[in-house]
């Protein structure tokens, strides 16, 4: 159950900062990017 719960978070967490990434990406390229 810890292992399970350790890879959720790793997973979440990679998610998040996916959205993020994303984000500036298309706050900084503008609506050209996408």
């Amino acid at each position: 159950m810890l292992i399970h719960l350790h890879l959720d978070w790793q997973i979440g967490t990679f998610f998040v900062l996916k959205i993020i990434i994303h984000l500036n990406k298309g706050n900084y390229y503008g609506c050209n990017y996408g």
